[in-house]
């Protein structure tokens, strides 16, 4: 087991207009940074007479962010903020075809479908970046 380096990550979505949900996807090029959460609803069960208390899960949850900076070559990330559920994949190590592997024989990533929020801010002595804000619209995949 090794440590990973995070510079060869990789967002990719499907940036079609009508998105088709079939896996058809494009890279987001200057990306910088990534943080995915995935949770859980915690239940209280605790009765009378526990020792201590207990929970039950509940439904699953997943959220993340992404940073970067703007490219004024393609306008794909702002099709993305429009609401529409697009299918995405997140890689840990984009580098090459095994690396994009399930993390049994590569180093991993996820994928799933999810809504997202772009937002873009940008001053004077710095670069135009870009936040992309994403949550779950079906369960998220970690391979």
């Amino acid at each position: 087991m090794a440590a990973i380096h995070g510079r060869n990550g990789k967002l990719y979505v499907d940036v079609q207009a009508t998105p088709t949900n079939d896996g058809t996807v494009t890279s987001i090029p200057f990306l910088a940074d990534y943080s995915l959460d995935q949770s859980a609803d915690r239940v209280e069960t605790t009765s009378f007479g526990d020792t201590t208390k207990t929970y039950v899960a509940g439904l699953k949850d997943a959220s993340g962010s992404l940073s970067g900076f703007y490219n004024d070559a393609s306008n794909d990330i702002y099709t993305v903020g429009d609401g529409v559920a697009r299918d995405f994949y997140l890689y840990i190590d984009d580098t090459d075809a095994t690396t994009r592997s399930p993390i049994s024989t590569g180093k991993g990533y996820w994928y799933g479908a999810a809504t997202f929020d772009v937002s873009t801010s940008g001053g004077v002595g710095d670069a135009v970046k870009l936040t992309i804000n994403w949550s779950a619209s079906e369960s998220i995949t970690k391979l």
